[in-house]
C-alpha cells in the first residue's frame, strides 16, 4: 500500500500559453536565478540603489505542462496509470483548436475523481451554474478569475495540494479499517463455523450416548430376563422336582423299608448335580471365573470349544506371545464381551464352515483378529441399520474398543465372509505374576 508520504506534489498545467507556462514555472519552482532577475527588475522600477531579494519558501512542487486538453488528459491518464497521479491541475477555459477547459476537466475528472481543478477564465463563457450543471457537484472545482497575483495562486496550490493528501490519509485510513474489519469477520466466521461444526458434534455424541445408553439398558433388562427364565427354567424346576422326590420318599419312609428307596436317592442326586450344574453354567456366563484365574487367552480358548461344540464348524484359536500377559480389569473384561459378541453374530447370523481366531502381541500392541467364512453383509448399511434399529451388535463392540483406548476394524462382503480387528496399546497389561 503506497503511503501519502511516498507521493510527490505533482502540478499540471493545461493552457495553450507559454507565457503562462512560465508565469507558474516563474511562481512555483525554487529557481533563485529566475527570482533575483525578478528583484532586478523590481529595484530598478522603484529607483532603488539597494536591492532586497525575496525570500522564497522553498517548495517541492513538480511541475508538468500542457497546451491542448487531449494532451493534458492523457498525461493525467499516464501519471495515475505509474502511481505518480498529480495533486492538482490548473485549467484554462479556451485551449483552441482542442476541446475547451470545461470538456477537459470532465475527462480528468472521470479518470481520476481524487484530482484538485483550478478552472482559470478572463471570459463568462459559462456560469457557475451551467458549470456545476455541467460536472456534476464536486468539492475538488474551484473557478480562478484572470487575471490573479502570485499570493493566489501560491496560496490555491498550497492548499489544494494539502486537501489532496489528506483526503488520501482519509481514504488509506478507510481502507485499512476496512481490511481490519474484513479480517475480523473472516475470523468470526472461522470461529462460527467451528461453533456449529461442534455443536452439531456434540448433538450427534448426545444422541449416539442416549441411544447408548437406552440400549444398555435394554441390554441389563435383558439379561435379567435371561438369568430369571434360566433360574426358572433350570434351577427352579430342578428344586421343584427336587422337592417333589423328597416329599415322596418321606411318604414311602413312613410306609416301606428304606431298602426299597435306593433308586429314588440315586433319582434325587441326579437332579441335584443337574442343579448344580445349571447354577455354575450361569455363574461361569457371567463371568468365568477362569478369566481371573488363568487369564483371557485360557478363558477364550474355553469358550471356543464349549461355544461350537454342537455346531458343524471348525474353529481354530491362535495365541502368540499372550501366555505372560494380563490385563488390566476393565481391559480384560471388555476384550472377552467384545470376543463373546462376536462369535454370538457368527453363531447367529454368518453360518460359516471355518472360524479362525488369533490374539497376538507386539511390543507396542496387543490385536485380536476373528474371521469367518460366512455370509458377510455391507458394512455401511449394516452399521447405519444397527443405529436407526438401536441395535447394539457392531456398534456395541465399537463402544467397547473405544472404553479401551483401541481400534477397531472390520472388513466384509455379502458372501465373502466377515474379518473383525481390534487392537489395544500395551499399556495395560502387566505380566502374569499372581497378580489380579
Amino acid at each position: 500500500m503506497t503511503t501519502t508520504s511516498e507521493y510527490k506534489k505533482r502540478i499540471l498545467v493545461i493552457d495553450d500559453n507559454p507565457n503562462i507556462h512560465e508565469d507558474f514555472r516563474m511562481i512555483l519552482s525554487n529557481d533563485t536565478e529566475a527570482y533575483h532577475v525578478i528583484d532586478q527588475l523590481a529595484a530598478e522600477y522603484f529607483n532603488k540603489d539597494t536591492l532586497y531579494p525575496i525570500e522564497k519558501v522553498p517548495h517541492s512542487y513538480l511541475l508538468d505542462f500542457a497546451t491542448q486538453g487531449m494532451e493534458g488528459v492523457e498525461k493525467v491518464k499516464t501519471a495515475l496509470e505509474e502511481n505518480r497521479p498529480y495533486m492538482l491541475a490548473f485549467v484554462d477555459m479556451r485551449i483552441p483548436p482542442g476541446m475547451n477547459g470545461l470538456e477537459t476537466i470532465k475527462r480528468i475528472i472521470h479518470i481520476d475523481p481524487w484530482i484538485q481543478i483550478v478552472l482559470c477564465t478572463a471570459y463568462s463563457d459559462y456560469s457557475f451554474r451551467e458549470i456545476r450543471q455541467e460536472i456534476g457537484t464536486t468539492s475538488n472545482l474551484l473557478i480562478l478569475k484572470k487575471p490573479f497575483d502570485t499570493c493566489e495562486i501560491e496560496q490555491l496550490v498550497s492548499t489544494l495540494t494539502e486537501k489532496w493528501i489528506l483526503s488520501k490519509k482519509s481514504e488509506l485510513k478507510e481502507e485499512e479499517l476496512n481490511g481490519l474489519i474484513q479480517q475480523r469477520t473472516q475470523k468470526l466466521t472461522q470461529i462460527n463455523q467451528t461453533l456449529q461444526l461442534e455443536i452439531a458434534e456434540r448433538k450427534r455424541a448426545e444422541k449416539s450416548i442416549k441411544i447408548l445408553t437406552q440400549e444398555n439398558i435394554r441390554i441389563q433388562e435383558k439379561e435379567r430376563q435371561r438369568i430369571a427364565c434360566d433360574l426358572h427354567d433350570s434351577v427352579a424346576q430342578d428344586l421343584a422336582a427336587l422337592l417333589l422326590k423328597q416329599e415322596f420318599m418321606l411318604n414311602k419312609l413312613k410306609s416301606e423299608s428304606p431298602e426299597f428307596m435306593e433308586a429314588d436317592v440315586k433319582k434325587s442326586i441326579q437332579i441335584i448335580r443337574a442343579t448344580i450344574k445349571n447354577v455354575r453354567n450361569i455363574s461361569y456366563n457371567l463371568r468365568p471365573p477362569s478369566l481371573n484365574e488363568f487369564g483371557i487367552v485360557h478363558a477364550m480358548s474355553q469358550h471356543c470349544e464349549s461355544f461350537f461344540q454342537d455346531d458343524n464348524i471348525n474353529v481354530s484359536f491362535i495365541s502368540s506371545d499372550m501366555d505372560h500377559r494380563r490385563f488390566d480389569y476393565t481391559t480384560e473384561i471388555n476384550l472377552y464381551r467384545i470376543f463373546q459378541e462376536a462369535l454370538t453374530n457368527i453363531k447367529n447370523h454368518a453360518m460359516p464352515k471355518n472360524v479362525v481366531i488369533q490374539f497376538s502381541a507386539t511390543p507396542e500392541k496387543s490385536t485380536l483378529s476373528i474371521k469367518d467364512d460366512g455370509a458377510g453383509f455391507n458394512k455401511e448399511k449394516r452399521l447405519q441399520d444397527a443405529i436407526q434399529e438401536r441395535r447394539m451388535g457392531l456398534k456395541g463392540i465399537e463402544e467397547r474398543v473405544n472404553l479401551i483406548n483401541g481400534k477397531f476394524v472390520i472388513h466384509s462382503n455379502p458372501a465373502q465372509g466377515t474379518e473383525i480387528i481390534v487392537s489395544i496399546p500395551n499399556t495395560g497389561y502387566f505380566q502374569n505374576t499372581g497378580i489380579h
